[in-house]
């Protein structure tokens, strides 16, 4: 069962509102605002759920991505999430 989320999302009103969300559900959660403090978190407190950004500040999320992979913290059993909507253009 997923306990544990870490929201990672540079938007502070998205991000609270999903928070939020969650908090109403039950589950546990914790926010980081860059792709440098999440992927710190993601060390620090292994989530069960990562919901994760592409397009924020220090780190994008694909790149946080390649170093969990990098790391062999895919064996931690983290499952990520990635926003649909985008109102920007990607650039990686």
């Amino acid at each position: 069962m997923v306990n544990k989320v870490l929201l990672i999302e540079d938007d502070i009103k998205i991000s609270d509102l999903v928070k939020d969300s969650l908090l109403d559900e039950g589950y546990v959660v914790d926010q980081a605002f860059d792709g440098e403090e999440g992927y710190f978190k993601i060390l620090e407190n292994q989530p069960d759920l990562i919901i994760l950004d592409i397009m924020i500040p220090k780190m994008n999320g694909f790149k946080v991505c390649a170093k969990v992979r990098e790391h062999g913290l895919e064996n931690l059993h983290h499952h990520f999430v990635y926003p649909a909507i985008s109102f920007g253009r990607l650039e990686i």
